[in-house]
């Protein structure tokens, strides 16, 4: 019966204490939404503009025409 019984494999408890990190270190400073209701995170600056578009979010990529 052990041979059809899956065990999980261990954990490596670095890779989980870095993936709390990151998701601590991403979250906003101020737990307070500003006026708009939205968190601030930080300033992205200047963002290039989009050149492709998808049909939905799962799609494939193309550019844009």
């Amino acid at each position: 019966m052990d041979s059809i019984i899956k065990r999980p494999q261990a954990r490596n408890p670095d890779t989980f204490l870095v993936a709390m990190f990151l998701l601590w270190a991403s979250r906003p400073s101020n737990a307070e939404p500003d006026e708009t209701g939205a968190y601030f995170i930080g300033e992205c600056g200047d963002v290039p503009e989009r050149t492709f578009e998808r049909w939905s979010p799962y799609s494939i990529a193309e550019p844009s025409k």
